[in-house]
Formats: structure tokens, C-alpha cells, sequence
């Protein structure tokens, strides 16, 4: 908390030393405690991630040391952790029940939207409701700039235990703590691994690791647990599906099923109006859907008036007799044409030059 009060973007000897309490000292302790910790969370032992973070290169204002399941939050910005967060003026540090709120992208950390942090935060608190213990809890406050790191920790607080540099507790009281966070953020991962998280798109999960698995790469689990797996894909699209052309057919279109045959899902007639459309199902909240090559191609010629339907938070069960679904939020983006400014790849083709086999024979 005293390195806080002195803290530089650069690699002084203050920060020199604040990293080596961050990254060293700090995971050090808790490995002492690696058994407890591990039986708290319902993990093996080699699944726990103890580690700390004061920033690569230049220094952050935030320092943090977090505790989780590799499998279940690879790294820190997916899925749910306990993590201590220390304030930018020393003045406390607290424990955290956080989750990931940016996504690295293009180099940068960029801040996820507040209403997914929001959908995940009210999720999770829910899954601890029976466990909060409501009289020791305090709310996150890092005093930092509102577009910063420290604000979006702010947000994806669940819960949280406040210690001031003055009232600092024993080692033993830290410790009982933190064993009393990880078992709420049990409670958080055994949700999560039989329900989708609000916020999370498990459908696009699943395209982004297809599509790396048949690129030869291994990949990690991104989210917090909940996987979908091809059979439920199926169900997932198949519901969607069947809530679209009940949609149109009770406005009194023709509606045929051309998904099997044609790069869209629907085509819709009536009179002299003809539609092609597009039918995308999630679990999640819809702020993405996943398109193939060939659904961007014909949608963006152009020739038909094309139509995406969204049928957003899905619930997906899984029974013994095979995933069973219900429910889900329709919505109609009518005139829809492809704005490739909000299209991002998952993975490409490469086609291999001509001749490239001969040269190397």
C-alpha cells in the first residue's frame, strides 16, 4: 500500500519493488495454502492459478493478485476469480468475487460492454445469495479514472471484503476470508458449468475452438465453464428456426425450410413480397452471432431482400434423453444489409500458390 502512494508508469525501484510483492511474494503465500485453497474451489490442486499481475511493461496503477481454475478462467479476462485489487492512493485493498471485464484485442485491452458485466454480475450474485455473508461486505472503490482498468474491476464486482491500511487483519484472518471466496466462487463455477452465463455467447465459443481445432491448434476454454457441444448447436439452431417461421407464417407468409440447401435459413413469401432470411439462435444475450462464409457472401449481394432474425437467451437444457430447449426473446432486423465494419473473423482459407508443391519436391 506505501508503493501505491508512490506509483510510476516506469520501472523505478518503487515499481521494481511493488512487482516483486505482486508477482513473487504474494502467489508465494498463497501456494503455501495451494490444498485448502484447491478443496474450497472443488479443483485439483493442478488446476488452481495463483498469480499476480502490476502490468507488462509500463506499470499499472492497479496491481492485482488473483486465485481461480485454470479451466474455468484461463486468464484474467475470462470467467470468474477471486482477486485482491489494491486502490491507486494505498488506502485499501480488497478481495474480490471479479470476472473478466475486457477482451484483448489488436494489442489493446478493450473494455467489454457494461451490460454484459452487468447481466454476468447479477447472474453470479444470484448463485451466491444463500452464501453472501451481507454484514462484512463492502463495494469495490479503486479511485481511478472512469475508462480505466480499476473502473471496469469496479463493475464486475460480485462481492467483496474491504481492508483498510489502517485495520489491516492477521494472516489468518486473510486467509479465512479469501477460503470463505472461493467457496462462493464454487458456487459460481458449478452454475456455470450447467447453464449458460449471461453476457457470455457460448455459440461463438464454439465456432472460434471448431475452427482452431481444424487449423491444428489446441485450444483453452475461453469462458466460465458452460460449453456447448454440436448436438446442442443443432438443438439451439433448430428452435430458433422453428420460432422464426411460426413468426412469419402467423402474419401470413408462405415459409419454406431452405436451411439444407440454400446460404439462408428461410424463404418467406407474400404476395409479391419475397425474403430471404437469416435465423440465428443463442443462449446468450445476442450481442454477437456467428455467420459462415457463405451466409456474408450471399447477404451481401444483395439480390433478395434479406432479413436476420435473432432469438436471443434460449434456455438449453441437458436431459439424459439429449438437449431440450425453450423460451427465447425474437427479434427482427428487417432491410438488413452486412456492415462489414462489425464483422470480425474467427479464421481464414488460405489457398496455397500455384506450383508451391512442385518448387519444394
Amino acid at each position: 500500500m506505501d508503493l501505491q502512494r508512490v506509483w510510476n508508469r516506469d520501472n523505478t525501484p518503487a515499481m521494481r519493488e511493488r512487482g516483486e510483492l505482486i508477482r513473487t511474494v504474494i502467489p508465494e503465500w498463497l501456494a503455501e495454502h495451494d490444498q485448502r485453497l484447491a478443496s474450497s474451489l472443488g479443483v485439483a490442486v493442478d488446476d488452481l492459478v495463483l498469480e499476480g499481475r502490476d502490468g507488462t511493461g509500463l506499470k499499472t496503477k492497479t496491481p492485482w493478485v488473483r486465485v481461480a481454475s485454470r479451466r474455468r478462467s484461463p486468464r484474467a479476462t475470462n470467467g470468474f476469480y477471486a482477486v485482491y485489487l489494491f486502490d491507486t492512493r494505498g488506502d485499501a485493498v480488497f478481495l474480490s468475487l471479479n470476472q473478466g471485464t475486457t477482451d484483448f484485442n489488436g494489442g489493446d485491452f478493450v473494455a467489454k460492454p457494461p451490460a454484459v458485466i452487468d447481466a454476468s454480475t447479477r447472474w453470479a450474485r444470484t448463485q451466491i445469495a444463500r452464501w453472501v455473508p451481507h454484514n462484512q461486505l463492502s463495494v469495490v472503490r479503486l479511485n481511478d479514472t472512469p475508462r480505466s482498468l480499476a473502473a471496469g474491476y469496479e463493475r464486475g464486482d460480485i462481492a467483496s471484503f474491504r481492508y483498510g491500511r489502517e485495520e489491516l487483519p492477521s494472516a489468518d484472518r486473510l486467509l479465512d476470508d479469501l477460503l470463505l471466496m472461493c467457496d462462493a466462487l464454487r458456487l459460481v463455477y458449478e452454475a456455470a458449468a450447467s447453464e449458460p452465463v449471461p453476457g457470455n455467447v457460448p455459440e461463438v465459443d464454439y465456432a472460434a475452438e471448431s475452427a482452431a481445432t481444424a487449423a491444428g491448434k489446441q485450444t483453452r476454454a475461453r469462458g466460465a465453464g458452460f460449453r456447448l457441444n454440436a448436438r446442442e448447436i443443432r438443438a439451439i439452431e433448430r428452435h430458433a428456426v422453428a420460432m422464426a417461421a411460426a413468426h412469419y407464417e402467423s402474419r401470413g407468409w408462405r415459409v419454406k425450410d431452405v436451411g439444407a440447401s440454400s446460404p439462408y435459413d428461410l424463404d418467406v413469401r407474400r404476395d409479391e413480397e419475397h425474403l430471404n432470411v437469416e435465423v440465428k439462435g443463442t443462449t446468450s444475450n445476442g450481442d454477437s452471432v456467428v455467420l459462415t462464409d457463405g451466409e456474408v457472401r450471399h447477404h451481401a449481394r444483395g439480390r433478395a431482400t434479406s432479413v436476420l432474425v435473432i432469438v436471443r437467451n434460449i434456455r438449453l437444457f441437458r436431459t439424459p434423453d439429449g438437449p431440450q430447449t425453450e423460451g427465447g426473446e425474437l427479434h427482427e432486423l428487417t432491410s438488413w444489409r452486412i456492415d462489414r465494419a462489425h464483422l470480425r473473423p474467427i479464421s481464414y482459407m488460405y489457398a496455397v500458390p500455384p506450383g508451391t508443391y512442385e518448387r519444394s519436391a
